[in-house]
């Protein structure tokens, strides 16, 4: 199987601002409810219900070519935990994958 060993900075770039991009019109969504006079459990009921599903929730499993070590991840989750992100998280998570990508491969 082909893998990469390196990456192009415009790549790299482009792919935060998708990121961002996602979160801004996350942000967008939850002011535009705030503004709308939306009755306040209400709101925090449907977003976090729908923060999971728009930040990619799912199941971590086992792989056995992932080294998993729930001590030094960065959202701490082990095999068999539900992935459920909140906004925050997901930024957490994308801000350290990118680290990650540039410091080998960029």
């Amino acid at each position: 199987m082909l893998c990469m060993t390196t990456y192009d900075r415009s790549y790299v770039d482009d792919c935060r601002s998708k990121i961002a991009s996602q979160v801004s019109a996350y942000r967008a969504l939850a002011a535009t409810a705030r503004v709308s006079g939306a009755e306040r459990s209400e709101f925090d009921s449907a977003l976090e219900a729908f923060e999971p599903v728009f930040f990619n929730d799912g199941i971590v499993a086992a792989d056995k070519q992932i080294k998993l070590n729930p001590t030094t991840s960065v959202l701490r989750h082990q095999v068999g935990d539900r992935i459920e992100l909140s906004e925050q998280d997901f930024v957490q998570v994308s801000e350290a994958f990118f680290a990650e990508i540039e410091s080998k491969f960029v």
